[in-house]
C-alpha cells in the first residue's frame, strides 16, 4: 500500500518515523535510502508535522551511517504525488554534517573556505524524488554538499548547496518566494558580496535618494572561492522596485539587479587608494614642469580610478511601458538607456502605424533612455507591408520619437519592377496620418513603371512615353486620408524618329487619386540642334495629352531672336535630306515652333519593326505674321 501524508504525520508524533526502501516504488527514491542511509530513513526525536497542500515537514534529528554514529539535525520534507488522496512520491532531506569535508559517498568538497566566510555548519541534501518528464534522461545528482548561515536580518537560515569544478567552489542559494532584507546595507553581509552595498554609487546622482527607501528582496546569491579561500567573489539577485519614478507616460515595473561583486578585488583598490593618499601627503613644494607631470599622473589615476571600479557591476531588468510600448528590458548604468526587444503584442503597431499588419512583426531592437525619454526601435519585420497602398518587401524600421510630442518612423524596403527590385523608403508623418514613400532607379523601362503605376495607384503613365528607358528615375508617393499621389523625375534618351534621338528631362510625372477617379499629368523638356548659326538651340517644353492612353505629346519652343525654316527643320531631317535646298528663305524668322509626337501603335512589348505603324512627328512653325508651316516626319 502506498505511503501517505497521513500515514507519516502519525509516525512522527509518535516518535516512530521509520521507512524502508522497499516502501516506495520508485527505484530513485529507493535507490536514494539504499545509497546514504542504509535503506532506512529513521527520524529521532521529532517535532510536531508541518503540513501544507503540497508536501508535510517533519524536524527532528535522524540516524544517517556515513555521517557517524551519532543522529544528526535534519529536516525532511515530504512530497504529494496527488493533493487528493495524500499519496507521497519522495521527499528531500536536508541533514546537518558533524564535519566539513563529508566522507563517501557524499559529495567530498572540502567546505572549510565557507566556514571562512562565516557559515554555521556544514550540510547534506539527499533529493529522493522521482524524475519529472522534463527531466528524464537528465543526470541530476541526489545528494548535494552545502552549508547554512544563520544571519540577525533574515527569519530563516540560508541555505547554500556547493559545487566544485576546476578547483573553485561554489555554493548558491535560491529564494523562489524571496527573502526580505531590511535595506540595501545588508546586502553586503550575504557571505561573499562585502561592498554589494555600493551599488547605489552606480546610479545616477537624482535616482539615488530613491534608493534610501529600497526593501530589497532576495532571489538569488552565489558564492565562488577558490580552494584556499583566497579567491572569493560573490554575485546576488534581488527584486528593487515593484514600480520607479520616472516621467509621466513611462513606468518601468518588477525592477530586478543582478549584482556581481568582487571583495578582494576591493580590497585591492581600497589598499592601492589608501597607498596614493600616503604618497601624496608626503610630496613637497615643487617645480612648474613637475606640477604638469602631476596633472598627467592625476589624469592616469583617475583612469585607473574608474578602472578599480570594476569590483561592482550592476545589472538591472524590468518591464518598461512607454507611451504605449512596452517590453521587457536590460537596463544600462550610468547611462540608464533601457534595452529590451519589442514584441508582436508590444503595442509597436498601434503606437507608431495603426495602418500597418499587425502580424508581421519581426526582430525590433528597443533602446530607451530613461533620462531624455526618447526612444529609438530597429529591426526587420517578418513579412512583406503594404505601405502608402505599395507592396513592400524585406521591410527594416527604424523609429525615434520622445512620445506623443515627436515620433518619426522610417521603413526601408524592396519594390518589384516589372523584373527589377529597387530600394524604397517609407516615412511617417508627424501626425500619424500619412506615409510617404520614396524611391530611386535606373536603367527602368518606362512601361514597367508605367504598369506599376497602374497596379499600385489604378491609372497607368502616359501612353506615349512607352518607348522610353529611364536612365535615371525618382518618385514619390504620398498617401493621406483624402487623397493619394504619386510624383516621379526622370532622364531618359527620346527616340523621336529612327534618324532623331534626344535626351529629354522629365520633370513631372503625376498621378493623383481620389476614389476611384484620376488625374495623369507628364510634363519636361529637351532640345534640339546646337548652340550654332547652322543649327541654332532650340528648348522644348513637352506636355503629354491628359488621357494616359493617348500616344501623343506636344512640345512648343519659343525663340527671341528668330530663326530660318531651313534651321528649324535641319535637326528633324536626315543627314542626305535636304527639301529645302535652293529654296530661299520667304518666311520671315520663326518665333514659335511646336512638335505634335504621336508614338506606334504597337502594343506590349512588340518590336518596333512589327508595330502598325511608325511614331510620326508632326512640325508646326509660326512667324510674328502668324504665317504658319508644318512639316511631318515619319519613320
Amino acid at each position: 500500500m502506498p505511503l501517505s501524508v497521513d500515514t507519516i504525520t502519525e509516525m512522527a508524533r509518535a516518535g516512530s518515523l521509520r521507512l524502508q526502501a522497499d516502501q516506495f516504488a520508485d527505484p530513485v527514491v529507493s535507490g536514494v535510502l539504499t545509497t546514504y542511509l542504509g535503506s532506512e530513513l529513521k527520524f529521532l526525536e521529532s517535532l510536531e508535522p508541518e503540513p501544507t497542500a503540497e508536501s508535510v515537514t517533519v524536524r527532528g534529528r535522524c540516524a544517517v551511517p556515513g555521517l557517524g554514529l551519532e543522529p544528526c539535525p535534519a529536516v525532511a520534507e515530504f512530497l504529494r504525488a496527488d493533493v487528493q488522496d495524500g499519496t507521497v512520491k519522495g521527499f528531500i532531506l536536508t541533514v546537518d554534517a558533524p564535519q566539513w569535508r563529508l566522507p563517501q559517498p557524499f559529495p567530498t568538497h572540502d567546505l572549510s573556505p565557507l566556514r571562512e566566510l562565516g557559515a554555521q555548519s556544514p550540510v547534506v541534501v539527499l533529493h529522493a524524488v522521482p524524475a519529472t518528464k522534463k527531466e528524464a534522461g537528465q543526470e541530476r545528482p541526489s545528494a548535494v554538499s552545502g552549508a547554512r548561515w544563520e544571519r540577525s536580518d533574515t527569519t530563516e537560515p540560508v541555505l547554500f548547496l556547493a559545487s566544485m569544478r576546476d578547483g573553485v567552489l561554489t555554493a548558491s542559494a535560491g529564494f523562489p518566494d524571496g527573502l526580505a532584507l531590511p535595506a540595501l546595507e545588508h546586502l553586503g553581509h550575504l557571505p561573499g558580496c562585502t561592498g554589494a552595498e555600493a551599488l547605489s554609487e552606480r546610479f545616477p546622482a537624482e535616482w539615488r535618494d530613491c534608493l534610501i527607501s529600497v526593501r530589497p528582496t532576495l532571489r538569488e546569491v552565489t558564492v565562488q572561492c577558490s580552494s584556499d579561500g583566497k579567491q572569493v567573489s560573490g554575485e546576488l539577485e534581488i527584486d528593487l522596485a515593484p514600480r520607479w519614478p520616472l516621467p509621466e507616460g513611462v513606468t518601468l515595473g518588477a525592477v530586478r539587479a543582478r549584482i556581481a561583486v568582487d571583495p578582494t578585488a576591493r580590497k585591492e583598490a581600497k589598499k592601492a587608494e589608501e597607498t596614493e593618499e600616503t604618497t601624496e601627503a608626503e610630496k613637497t613644494e615643487e617645480t612648474e614642469e613637475t606640477g604638469k607631470a602631476e596633472e598627467t599622473e592625476e589624469t592616469e589615476e583617475a583612469e585607473e580610478s574608474e578602472e578599480k571600479k570594476d569590483w561592482l557591476s550592476v545589472t538591472l531588468t524590468g518591464n518598461l511601458t512607454a507611451y504605449s510600448l512596452s517590453s521587457a528590458v536590460t537596463v544600462v548604468l550610468p547611462s540608464m538607456t533601457a534595452k529590451g526587444v519589442l514584441a508582436h503584442d508590444s503595442g509597436f503597431f498601434e503606437h507608431m502605424a495603426s495602418d500597418l499588419r499587425k502580424d508581421t512583426n519581426g526582430e525590433l531592437s528597443f533602446q530607451y533612455d530613461l533620462h531624455k525619454g526618447t526612444y529609438d526601435i530597429t529591426g526587420k519585420l517578418s513579412a512583406a507591408q503594404k505601405i502608402a497602398g505599395v507592396q513592400v518587401a524585406n521591410v527594416t524600421v527604424k523609429a525615434v520619437g520622445d512620445g506623443d510630442r515627436k515620433c518619426e518612423l522610417t521603413l526601408d524596403g524592396r519594390l518589384t519592377v516589372g523584373e527589377t527590385e529597387i530600394k524604397a523608403t517609407a516615412k511617417r508623418s508627424q501626425n500619424a496620418e500619412s506615409w510617404t514613400l520614396t524611391a530611386e532607379a535606373e536603367n527602368i523601362a518606362f512601361r514597367d513603371i508605367s504598369a506599376w503605376a497602374e497596379q499600385a495607384m489604378g491609372s497607368g503613365l502616359p501612353a506615349s512615353l512607352t518607348e522610353l528607358t529611364l536612365q535615371k528615375l525618382s518618385f514619390t508617393v504620398v498617401s493621406t486620408a483624402e487623397e493619394r499621389t504619386f510624383d516621379a523625375k526622370a532622364t531618359a534618351e527620346f527616340p523621336l524618329t529612327a534618324d532623331l534621338r534626344t535626351t529629354v528631362e522629365l520633370a513631372e510625372m503625376k498621378i493623383t487619386a481620389k476614389g476611384k477617379t484620376s488625374e495623369v499629368l507628364a510634363k519636361g523638356s529637351f532640345a534640339l540642334g546646337h548652340a550654332d548659326a547652322e543649327s541654332p538651340l532650340m528648348k522644348f517644353e513637352l506636355v503629354a495629352d491628359k488621357d494616359p492612353k493617348s500616344t501623343s505629346w506636344t512640345a512648343t519652343s519659343t525663340l527671341e531672336r528668330g530663326i530660318t525654316l531651313s534651321q528649324a527643320l535641319a535637326p528633324l531631317l536626315p543627314a542626305n535630306g535636304q527639301p529645302t535646298a535652293g529654296l530661299p528663305d520667304l518666311l520671315p524668322p520663326l518665333k514659335n515652333v511646336s512638335l505634335r509626337y504621336t508614338a506606334p501603335k504597337a502594343t506590349g512589348r512588340t518590336a518596333p519593326e512589327t508595330a502598325e505603324a511608325a511614331a510620326s512627328l508632326v512640325l508646326t512653325a509660326e512667324t510674328p505674321q502668324q504665317a504658319r508651316t508644318v512639316l511631318v516626319v515619319t519613320g
